[in-house]
Order: C-alpha cells, then structure tokens, then sequence
C-alpha cells in the first residue's frame, strides 16, 4: 500500500507491477497505472502518491519509460486526471498538501556526488526494508548515498514553480517565506507578496489557519536564557500574547492541533508558571486546559479530546492509567469518557478510535468502547477484523481474510412485552 485516503475507503496500491485504486466501500479496483512499477526497498520509501486531508485529490508519480516519470493530479469525485509539470530533472517523490492546493517536488537534478550519473540519496542505515520489517527497537544512520535533491512547490491552480531554501510550508493558497531581514511573507501562486510577520519578530511558525490567515509565532527572545513571547500574526494582525515558550524548538515538538486550535506548553507572561494551553486562532484567544496536566490528543472544531494520566492504587510502582475527556472548547462543558482500555489508536474522518474508546468528535459525542485487536477503523465507524479468530497484535492490521464489522456493539434491542400483550 502506498497510499490511503484520511477516511480509509480508497487505497493505493502496487500489484503485479500496477498502480491499482480500491474502494474499500465498494470494492471497486481500479487502475492507476499499468507501469511497470518496482516495489521500493528502501528502509526510507519516498512517497509516490499521496491524498490531500480531505480526500478530494490524489497526486500520484507514473512511470513513462525506464526514467521518464511524470506527476498525475486526480479528482477522486469526477474520476478527471491532468498532469502536473514538476520541471526539469528527475523526480523521486511527490507529496500534496493537506489543503490540496500545493504539490510539492524533490527532484534530483545535479551529480552532488560526483558518480556521474542522477541517482536518488538512500541512507546509510541498520534499519531493514519497508517492506518487510517488524517493530524497531533501535537503530542508527550514518549519512546518505547519491545525489541531494531539490524541492519545489507548485501551485495546483497555477503555472510556475517555486524554489528556495526561504521556503517554510504550504498555508492554503499561499506558501510561507522567511526573508534575510528575519520578515515573514506570504506568496500567492502569481508570486505576489505579502508581509505577515515583520522582521522585528524575527520568529518560528508553530501553527497556522489557513482559513484566517492568521499565524501563531514564537517571536526571537531579547536574551539569550530569556523565553520566546507568543504572538498572532497574519494580513492585518499583530496582536502580543501574554504567554511564551521556553524554547521554541521543543515547543514544536509537542505542539498539537490543526487549523484554528492549537495546543501548546507555554509560560505566562504575567505569573511565570507554566502550562499547556489553546490558542484559538479563529477567535484570536488563549484557553487553559480544562485539567491541570491534561494532554491533548484530537480536536474537530471545538469538541477535544483530551487524556488524563491517573496515578494507581500500587504507588511504589509509580504505574498509571489513563482517563479519557471530551471537552467543548466554546462551552466550556467537559464529560469524562472513561478510563483507557487498550493501546488501539486510530483515526477516520471526524471518528477517532483512541486507548478503546470510540468519539464522534464532529458531533461531540461518545460512541463507546471498542474490543481488544480493533485497532483498524474507517468513517463508517466499522472495525477490520480477521475472517478467522484470533488475536492481534496492538496497531496491526489483519492477515489474510478480513471483515469490516461494528467496532461498537449496537444495544440489543428491548424484549420487554407491550402492556397489554
């Protein structure tokens, strides 16, 4: 499988040398691409198709000749392709934004190593191919073999690429650009510019709402030991947090959230203690979690989920559980799920399977539990079992037969006799 769709229906799939689409839903296989495509051995796989977080458009690679290779764009509604020009060189990997206006290239298109030929860089690795490995335990890398490639973006509604290591990421119809001076612009697909984050700021990106226009930055801090003031910035706002990070790289790495909500570890300002709090970009505010040490693990519009780390009866251990939060962000209403029952984790359109627990968080609500070994879930709220019994592994997918079942059991239904029968 090279590819699945954010609501597990559609699959892309290399069998017998083609590039095959199956509707999980209908059954219906389709044919991407005759190839001949060769399955990648690489412990590190480029990505050669790839859905935009809607699941309206796939962009996939499909080879023309023994090097030629071109890029396919596909409506997934209409079924209509169009090829999509990603320049001159040779083209390893291919990948769509998640807003599915931006393709972005990495292209080999210079012999950096000097071997006299275009080859596309491996790393020097312990770690065993993507095809058949199990779980990793540990392994190392030491460098990289072949050329370094390029990356290029090009704008789906538009005409040229663009180039350049000031590039930071794709927000919707514009690309992120940090200039010497320390400034952030915004371009649009005609290469018009705009400043959204002055130079003043000199800051790091930690998220970004595409739909407002709006970043939340981590502006430079005055001192070196001093901690990085939040600030919203975006067309036509500028607007200081009384929050900050202590370190800005860190903070991204525990960064969460998607669109307008963002969940970050920060300082205040005002009273130095920390915690982890929500900027809503939308809304231009700063919310605390709702549960001092709470963690946050997936929101859809205002309805969160969160977990809570619960200290067990045996303390010499120093073991815990975990419990389980929906909280409505705009209400400041907060339900307890209930405590974790698995390690299953996964995630189908607005359903979100998460420590055995089912959550519609589009509608805020609590489906309810799921069994041991359903860890594959589509937005149909159906679980992947074997055909066959027998127990799986947390996080694999079933061998062999398989069937899409209810992950949760409906209520029997009453037995209770009308009054009167």
């Amino acid at each position: 499988m090279l590819a699945s769709d954010p609501a597990g229906r559609y699959l892309v799939l290399l069998r017998d040398g083609a590039l095959r689409l199956l509707d999980t839903t209908t059954g219906q296989d389709q044919l991407l691409s005759a190839g001949p495509h060769s399955p990648n051995r690489s412990p590190r796989p480029p990505l050669r198709a790839s859905f935009s977080r809607d699941g309206s458009r796939l962009l996939y690679l499909r080879p023309t000749g023994e090097t030629a290779t071109e890029v396919v764009l596909r409506d997934m509604a209409k079924g209509d392709e169009r090829l999509v020009s990603a320049g001159e060189g040779w083209i390893g990997q291919a990948i769509l934004d998640d807003a599915g206006r931006w393709a972005a290239f990495d292209v080999v298109t210079t012999d950096t190593d000097g071997n006299g030929k275009l080859t596309w860089p491996e790393p020097r690795t312990t770690l065993a191919s993507a095809l058949c490995r199990g779980p990793v335990m540990v392994s190392s890398q030491r460098g990289w073999t072949g050329d370094r490639p390029v990356r290029r973006y090009h704008p789906l509604e538009g005409v040229s690429s663009v180039e350049g290591d000031d590039i930071l990421v794709p927000l919707g119809d514009h690309l992120l650009r940090k200039l010497p001076d320390g400034a952030i612009v915004a371009q649009d697909a005609r290469g018009n510019r705009e400043e959204w984050v002055p130079a003043r700021c000199d800051g790091q990106v930690l998220g970004g709402d595409a739909a407002s226009r709006q970043l939340l930055v981590a502006c430079k801090a005055p001192d070196a030991d001093a901690p990085w003031p939040l600030a919203l910035h975006g067309a036509s706002i500028h607007q200081a947090l009384d929050w900050a990070v202590l370190n800005p790289g860190e903070a991204m790495e525990r960064i969460n959230g998607e669109g307008a909500l963002w969940s970050v570890p920060a300082v205040s300002l005002a009273t130095k203690a920390q915690a982890d709090i929500v900027v809503d970009l939308e809304r231009r505010t700063v919310v605390p979690l709702p549960i001092a040490g709470a963690k946050w693990v997936h929101a859809v519009g205002t309805n969160v989920l969160l977990t809570e780390d619960v200290p067990r009866g045996d303390s010499a251990e120093r073991r815990q559980d975990e419990r389980l939060w929906l909280w409505n962000m705009a209400t400041g209403e907060k339900h307890e799920v209930g405590m974790a029952s698995t390690q299953a984790r996964s995630r189908a359109g607005d359903l979100i399977l998460h420590r055995g627990w089912l959550v519609d968080l589009g509608a805020g609500k609590v489906l309810g539990q799921v069994a041991e070994g359903d860890d594959v879930l589509d937005s149909r709220g159906r679980a992947l079992r074997p055909a066959k019994a027998g127990r799986l592994r947390d996080g694999s997918a079933p061998v062999g037969p398989a069937r899409w079942g209810p992950a949760v059991t409906p209520p029997a239904p009453s037995t209770t006799a009308a009054p009167g029968s």
